[in-house]
């Protein structure tokens, strides 16, 4: 098809005479995109305005041209021809969309087209972070309109992840809820809207026991301040700000610190021994205490 469309911008090209010429362009993909047809204009014959008008000199004698028409080619191999006030108002300064409608079709309907595509597939992330055992909503826009979620059928192996129908969410949005585990995971969405089409959307999911709103300062802390470990081998923490000490003590025994505070830090209790337990951290920078404290066991 290219090659058929170069002959014809050549064979137009040829058949001008000298004071004409033809200036070929191509689009991005390297495909024939206009031909602009010009004409010498006799700068003889105009008068002081038209030659200021167009920034000559009084007495300039250079060669001066003048759009005559426009031959535009689409992406599926037609052609139009633009003369007069058809061309004038397409290639009009800030007309650049309309020049692409006309080339490509409008760059919103295409736009609107790919975002309804049923085999749309989203590979942007979506961080979820909360407290293990929440669930956390988030809506999600389907590639196929007016569909239930009974309707949907799930590629995916995820009991984390809950679909719900969302009747008020705006073109026909659905509801998703991620019951956050303990830690740091990943889980997939994928879901099949029929008609051979695929969505899939990637969950990085951080699930702490506790973060810094837990721990009090000494004065503070009661018996509400109590994480029981009911068998759990680890403590996830979520603590915020500069970096920390953690240190774990029972009655004068106090274990060795351990560096919290980066993110999401995981504590291994497997070798604590069935009691009640005394967490400490030290701020490094304010050097400020807070406490809460650990159960293992009954």
């Amino acid at each position: 098809m290219r090659c058929l469309l170069l002959l014809l911008a050549f064979a137009f090209t040829s058949s001008l005479s000298a004071q004409n010429k033809a200036d070929t362009t191509y689009n991005r993909w390297g495909e024939l995109n206009q031909i602009r047809f010009s004409s010498t204009l006799d700068v003889t014959e105009m008068n002081k305005a038209e030659r200021f008008q167009r920034g000559l000199m009084l007495n300039a004698s250079e060669t001066v041209w003048e759009l005559d028409s426009i031959r535009l080619f689409d992406r599926k191999g037609g052609s139009e021809l633009l003369k007069g006030s058809k061309m004038n108002e397409l290639m009009a300064p800030g007309n650049e969309r309309g020049l692409a409608k006309r080339l490509y079709g409008d760059p919103l309907k295409v736009a609107a087209k790919k975002r309804d595509r049923i085999n749309e597939i989203s590979t942007a992330t979506d961080y979820v972070e909360g407290r293990a055992g929440m669930r956390v909503r988030r809506s999600i826009s389907q590639p196929a309109k007016g569909k239930s979620v009974k309707d949907i059928k799930r590629l995916d192996e995820s009991p984390e992840i809950e679909l719900i129908d969302n009747p008020e969410g705006e073109n026909g949005e659905i509801i998703v809820k991620v019951r956050i585990p303990a830690g740091a995971t990943q889980r997939k969405l994928v879901l099949d809207f029929g008609e051979g089409g695929k969505w899939e959307k990637l969950y990085t999911i951080r699930g702490y026991h506790l973060n810094e709103t837990d721990f009090k300062r000494q004065n503070q802390l009661t018996d509400e301040q109590t994480w029981r470990a009911d068998g759990r081998h680890h403590l996830y923490l979520r603590l915020r700000s500069t970096e920390k000490l953690l240190y774990i003590s029972q009655g004068e025994t106090r274990y060795k610190p351990v560096p919290v505070g980066r993110q999401l830090d995981e504590i291994y209790l497997k070798g604590l021994a069935t009691g009640k337990y005394l967490l400490e951290i030290i701020d490094l920078g304010s050097r400020q205490k807070r406490y809460h404290w650990l159960v293992i066991g009954d």
